[in-house]
């Protein structure tokens, strides 16, 4: 009976796992879709034009950079403008995301960080629960292995990436 339990422990835990990664790699692939369709949709607009934290939900969804539903398969997402004095950038956040999915976003997301023309990385700390109190900003990209795995090791649920649209 013990072998049993053990065959069938390992083979829940591996199940588990592979679901994790499913999550992980679709989450990623809406992220990437969502941040090459708005840097096209935005590549035009002056600075200035939108307000700050103006929602391109609507917009996003109409032009296919984001699910109907606006939700990844952690949660909720989001776009909106981003920007002080001007600026002309765009931010994403992303509910209810793993300590998993936080380390393989943000890792491709600082390492790509100038074909993106990403900012600014937000990660919400979960002692906190609120804010993206761990600001990782673009003079540390690409970030490395010890700080991604620390960031993310106190992840609340919420990361948000900033990019500039042109």
């Amino acid at each position: 009976l013990a072998v049993v339990g053990g065959v069938i422990g390992t083979i829940w835990v591996s199940a588990a796992n592979m679901y994790e990664s499913q999550k992980r790699t679709a989450t990623l692939d809406i992220v990437i879709l969502a941040v090459k369709k708005m840097q096209n949709i935005l590549k035009n607009v002056p600075d200035g034009t939108y307000p700050h934290l103006y929602s391109f939900d609507n917009v996003a969804v109409g032009m296919g950079a984001l699910p109907s539903n606006l939700t990844t398969p952690y949660g909720r997402i989001y776009i909106q403008s981003y920007g002080y004095d001007g600026e002309n950038d765009f931010r994403i956040g992303l509910h209810s995301v793993s300590k998993g999915a936080c380390y393989r976003i943000i890792k491709y997301f600082s390492e790509n960080a100038k074909t993106t023309n990403l900012s600014y990385i937000g990660i919400t700390d979960a002692d906190t629960g609120s804010g993206s109190s761990i600001i990782l900003g673009t003079g540390t990209f690409p970030i490395s292995e010890e700080v991604l795995q620390d960031k993310c090791g106190q992840c609340g649920g919420l990361i948000t990436l900033a990019f500039n649209w042109n």
